[in-house]
């Protein structure tokens, strides 16, 4: 059994990981949403909610508009999330200074052991 401690975070590839799962996350669910709309739009499903449409119009937003907003407000909240793990990740890389890090025990089994190059050989030789 090998003991292994993380003892460091990668602030930047922390927050490129962050910022490529939020994006993601965000997208599907936007597709998701744009999805139902156009099918609640094609059912005349939308029709019956009077008061949203009217408010939307004394409030002079397009439906249009309203996508680009949500679209921008969630590549903005994206990036924010993002910057929260990179502060996250300073916390952890200041606390591991000072307690070690996160010890992790990992166990071969004779899969692993028998793939694995034999000990003090280089992968890269």
């Amino acid at each position: 059994m090998n003991r292994v401690a993380i003892r460091r975070l990668g602030l930047w590839s922390v927050f490129k990981f962050s910022v490529v799962a939020y994006l993601v996350g965000f997208l599907l669910v936007f597709i998701m949403m744009l999805v139902a709309y156009i099918i609640a739009l094609a059912a005349g499903s939308l029709s019956t909610d009077q008061q949203a449409g009217q408010l939307l119009q004394q409030m002079s937003i397009s439906g249009g508009v309203l996508l680009l907003l949500t679209f921008f407000g969630g590549i903005l909240g994206s990036i924010v999330c993002a910057i929260g793990n990179w502060f996250t990740a300073v916390m952890y890389n200041l606390l591991a200074m000072m307690t070690g890090g996160i010890e992790i025990n990992i166990e071969r089994t004779d899969e692993t052991a028998a793939t694995a190059p034999p000990a003090g050989s280089s992968p890269y030789a």
